[in-house]
Parts: C-alpha cells; sequence; structure tokens
C-alpha cells in the first residue's frame, strides 16, 4: 500500500517537471507563403523544400530557426520571427501568413487580409523583414 502511494506521487513528479520542461520550449508554427514574386520559389526549411509558383501560396511547418527561399531572384534566408512572441493574435492563430515581394522583402499578413497586397500599413515590429536592410540574410546566388 505505502509502495503504492509512493510510486503515484513519483509518477505525478514525473508529469510536473516534464510539464515544466515543455512549457519553455517554443510553439510550434506553420508559415504560409504568398508567393508575389513574380517567380517560382523555393522554400526550403528543415530538411523540407516546398515549390511554390508565381500568384500562389503553400504551407510549411517550421520547426529550425530559420528558412530559406530561393529563386532566379537570388537565394534569401529568414528568421524565425513571430509577432508577438508566438501569442495568438492579429498576424498568428498558430499559422504565420506572410507574403514575399519581388524584391525580396517579406510581409506578415494579418487574419483579415488576403493577398496579394499591393500596399501594406503599419506592421508588427520585426516585419516587413528586408533583404536590403538586414544584408546577413542575403546569400550570393
Amino acid at each position: 500500500m505505502i509502495y503504492m502511494n509512493l510510486l503515484q506521487q513519483f509518477r505525478m513528479f514525473i508529469f510536473l517537471v516534464i510539464t515544466l520542461a515543455l512549457s519553455g520550449c517554443p510553439r510550434f508554427a506553420y508559415v504560409e507563403i504568398y508567393n508575389y514574386s513574380g517567380t517560382t520559389i523555393e522554400v526550403s526549411s528543415s530538411g523540407i523544400t516546398k515549390i511554390i509558383a508565381p500568384a500562389n501560396s503553400d504551407r510549411f511547418r517550421m520547426t529550425g530557426e530559420q528558412f530559406e527561399i530561393s529563386s532566379e531572384l537570388g537565394n534569401w534566408v529568414y528568421p524565425r520571427n513571430i509577432p508577438n512572441g508566438g501569442v495568438d493574435g492579429p498576424y498568428f492563430d498558430g499559422t504565420l501568413r506572410v507574403q514575399l515581394n519581388k524584391n525580396g522583402d517579406l510581409y506578415v499578413l494579418n487574419e483579415d487580409q488576403e493577398p496579394p497586397i499591393e500596399a501594406f500599413g503599419e506592421q508588427p515590429t520585426g516585419y516587413p523583414i528586408s533583404v536590403k536592410d538586414n544584408s546577413r540574410y542575403f546569400k550570393e546566388n
């Protein structure tokens, strides 16, 4: 009887430790990219590659700290940048929706916007991600 009680307490302790450890892990995120670049792009993240034709979108699971977009326009590396620290809001609900423009700039779309967007209003902190302003994200062909 005492053995069963100790075993039950040990299991509860292990459950609490695992729960606390996992609460510090970043939330899984999906990224949906709308290709407004005018050319076919290749998106690579964590060993998965997607081909997206112009004026189309595709979604992938963001498991790493960055993803790469390659096309005839160049090769660009973008950091994991979830608005508001990944808290659900107008820009993120488990899926981050972004638009890639021809110049390589990446804009975030809020839940009410349908791409393509010609003129973006105010963007959350960290957006747009501009390859001109963030040359460390630009890779030569």
